[in-house]
């Protein structure tokens, strides 16, 4: 508990973000295909890095979706 106490201000002090995923979507909407990771999502949008770039893409459009 004492080792808690004494390094309790170190972690909370280092920002807590979420892990990036590596892995590789082909994204397909009603107007394109996209291949690149996911950097955000939520219930109704999603952003794509795809080479350079961030696309969105509403998840209302998306037809499939598939793991490279």
């Amino acid at each position: 508990m004492k080792l808690l106490e004494l390094f309790g201000p170190i972690i909370r002090s280092q920002s807590r973000r979420a892990p990036e995923d590596p892995t590789l979507y082909k994204v397909i909407t009603h107007t394109d295909t996209y291949c690149g990771r996911i950097s955000y999502q939520d219930n109704v949008l999603m952003w794509l890095k795809v080479t350079g770039k961030s696309v969105k893409i509403l998840k209302e459009n998306i037809v499939q979706i598939m793991i490279i």
